[in-house]
């Protein structure tokens, strides 16, 4: 098994946020995780101005980049001799701790938490399994760029009518009522994050799938997801070729279209 590792943070002279990507490739053990820090929003996950979020003021290092790098750690040991799903459990519990340290929320309520998205996995006797929050994601590609599976989770609010508040008090309610909200009876009643919150196990979409000879297997934050429908990026993907797969990736980023933001990307190759 083998496995090529692309990171993009924010181009020099663009964007002056710190790192807020992750990324944990064990090839010996066949376990992968990538995680993406939600951007944190000024006046509530950190004392910056209002009312838009600015690099002025914004922690560095970010505390959700470390709280994705944790999970990837965690995770990726975890999954080295138990299930998938367990592991998940075990390395989303680690994050608590980051949360609890947090004291300086300009707004005292409880669930003002840093967070994460994530997709990971375990490769073994050609059989992957895989799981994700929210959206990063997980694709499966064929030796001839074909796209066998794709699977993210965009879960959001558009049948609900946010016009009456403005930008602020529309993150607020995202980031206290619906993130990781559940009923009385365990629905999920918005959408799922990593924050150490039990409450975000409800969220997890897990899969498994059988893989063909020629087979190559991606884990990716958001910022890839457009590249993935390019017929040409998923051949070079496919190729296993890391130059072609970086020389296709400028070629896309030169098109803009919102590729200039920060991304990560693991491709395997399993035996």
């Amino acid at each position: 098994m083998k496995a090529i590792q692309f990171f993009f943070h924010h181009k020099p002279g663009t964007f002056r946020y710190p790192q807020e990507d992750a990324l944990r490739a064990d090839v010996k053990n066949g376990v992968f995780a990538v995680a993406d820090g939600v951007h944190m929003y000024s006046g509530l996950e950190y004392k910056g101005k209002r009312p838009a979020p600015s690099p002025e003021g914004y922690p560095n290092p970010s505390p959700a980049g470390i709280l994705a790098r944790q999970f990837c750690l965690a995770f990726c040991r975890y999954a080295k001799k138990g299930e998938i799903r367990n592991a998940f459990i075990r390395a989303n519990a680690t994050l608590a701790t980051l949360n609890r340290k947090r004291s300086n929320f300009p707004l005292k309520k409880a669930n003002l938490l840093v967070a994460a998205t994530a997709a990971f996995g375990r490769i073994k006797r050609n059989v992957l399994e895989w799981g994700l929050i929210c959206d990063s994601g997980v694709a499966v590609i064929g030796k001839r760029g074909e796209l066998k599976l794709f699977e993210l989770d965009h879960t959001w609010f558009s049948d609900l009518d946010f016009s009456p508040f403005d930008l602020f008090a529309k993150v607020f309610f995202i980031r206290t009522v619906f993130r990781n909200a559940l009923s009385d009876k365990g629905k999920r009643l918005g959408y799922g994050v990593l924050t150490g919150e039990k409450c975000a196990e409800a969220y997890v979409r897990f899969g498994k799938r059988k893989l063909q000879r020629g087979d190559v297997v991606v884990f990716l934050t958001d910022g890839f997801e457009k590249f993935i429908p390019d017929k040409g990026f998923r051949k070079a993907l496919a190729s296993f070729d890391q130059g072609k797969i970086g020389r296709v990736i400028k070629a896309l980023e030169r098109r803009g279209e919102g590729f200039q933001k920060e991304k990560t990307l693991i491709v395997v190759k399993p035996d």
